[in-house]
Formats: C-alpha cells, sequence, structure tokens
C-alpha cells in the first residue's frame, strides 16, 4: 500500500492548485457517489458539487496548507485532514479553513467519495470614529482629549472667580465656609487693632452669602474690607 502521507501530500498539492486556478477541472476528482459538505450544504454528485464550487463570489484564489495529516482507511482508501488559509483575489485578509476528504482507490489512482469544508469569517475591520470614541470615555469629542466646557474654564481661568468655579447648588453655602474660616483664623487682636466695629459687621455680612449665587468674589470683599482698616 501507498504511504498515506506522500498520497495525502500529492493529493493536496494537486487539488489546491486546481482550485486556485480551473475550479472546473476538479470534475475528475469526484463520481457519482460522491458527496460534499459545504459550509453546512451538501451536494452529492460530481455535477452538483462542482455547481457549487464554481459559483462561489470568487475565481482566483490561493490556498495555503498549514497542516496536513492522513490515515489510512479500513477500505483501502486514505482519510485526510487539512487546515490552511484561503486568500481570494483582490483581498488582503485571508479566511482559515479546515477540510476532510476520503479517497479511494479506483483503478490505480485515487477520487474523493467524500469531503467536508468549513471556513471561519474573516474579522471586518471597526470603523474608526473618534467622537463616538471619546464618547464612550465619557469626553465630548474634544479635540485635547477633555470636555470642551473643561477647556472653557482652564483657558479663562484667570476671568473665573472662586464663585464661579463652585457648582451653583452648593456655592452659597461654601462660600460661607471660606467666609467664616477666614474670620476665625483672626486673632482677637488683629479685630481690634486694624478692624473698626463697622468693618466688623460688614465682614460678617459679606461671609453670609446663603442666598447667593455662587458668582460673587468672596476672596476679593475679604482683602478689601480688611485693608480698610489700615
Amino acid at each position: 500500500m501507498a504511504d498515506p502521507e506522500a498520497v495525502a501530500k500529492a493529493f493536496t498539492d494537486h487539488y489546491y492548485n486546481t482550485f486556485d486556478t480551473a475550479r472546473a477541472n476538479l470534475a475528475s476528482l469526484y463520481q457519482e457517489q460522491s458527496m460534499l459538505t459545504f459550509e453546512g450544504q451538501k451536494f452529492q454528485g460530481m455535477q452538483a458539487i462542482l455547481s457549487k464550487l464554481t459559483s462561489l463570489s470568487f475565481q482566483q484564489c490561493k490556498h495555503h496548507v498549514v497542516s496536513l495529516d492522513a490515515q489510512p482507511s479500513v477500505s483501502g482508501g486514505i482519510l485526510i485532514f487539512v487546515t490552511g488559509q484561503l486568500l481570494p483575489e483582490g483581498e488582503s485578509n485571508p479566511l482559515k479553513f479546515s477540510q476532510t476528504f476520503h479517497l479511494a482507490p479506483v483503478g490505480g489512482s485515487f477520487v474523493i467519495t467524500n469531503g467536508q469544508r468549513q471556513a471561519t469569517k474573516r474579522l471586518s475591520t471597526l470603523a474608526t470614529d473618534a467622537a463616538g470614541q471619546l464618547d464612550v470615555l465619557g469626553h465630548d469629542g474634544d479635540a485635547l482629549g477633555v470636555d470642551g466646557a473643561q477647556v472653557g474654564v482652564l483657558k479663562q481661568a484667570h476671568q473665573v472667580g472662586l464663585g464661579g468655579l463652585l457648582q451653583r447648588q452648593h456655592g452659597a453655602g461654601l462660600e460661607a465656609q471660606v467666609g467664616l474660616e477666614v474670620l476665625g483664623n483672626l486673632t482677637d487682636q488683629a479685630l481690634e487693632g486694624q478692624l473698626a466695629d463697622q468693618q466688623l459687621r460688614a465682614l460678617l455680612v459679606l461671609a453670609n452669602l446663603t442666598q447667593g449665587d455662587g458668582s460673587r468674589p468672596v476672596a476679593m470683599g475679604l482683602l478689601d474690607a480688611a485693608s480698610g482698616g489700615g
């Protein structure tokens, strides 16, 4: 009996070279009893099998065999299992495929009695959408990679007071805390020596901004009130 590995190598070389360049010439390798399962569909007989193979969306292609295994069968034939890559003409991304053949000896040669072929789908390239990617990350698509509102604040930082940086719903209370904290740090001696009673009352009123809209220049008000006593 012929060496199964040598037969399998010679057969697959011939089969894929013919498939790639002149697919219709594969007819001589099939008989009317032959059966092929192609991507889950069954075809029986030479005409049905050739009709399927020649009606594929590509005519020219290139097969590259990655692995090849062969076993002798009980009937004197050879069972072949192939994995590889298929690159259709005009494509840049190959398909991975696997294929099995059962060869039966006929008149000193071999024909395909049974076969199965399966290919995995190519992974499509995802379209690049910079704005969509930034949106997923929580940004608004600004070219600097951060929220455009934040960029605007940074660009005009010299124009923004303390109240403008605080959120409106919490700004008034926080400003009052800032003013009271400053008062708490002033010693009794400093208050007695530098601030008159009217200035102190004005400063307390300024610090109690619980009804404000979060936009008054608190820090500047404190400085003006303190400098007025000197």
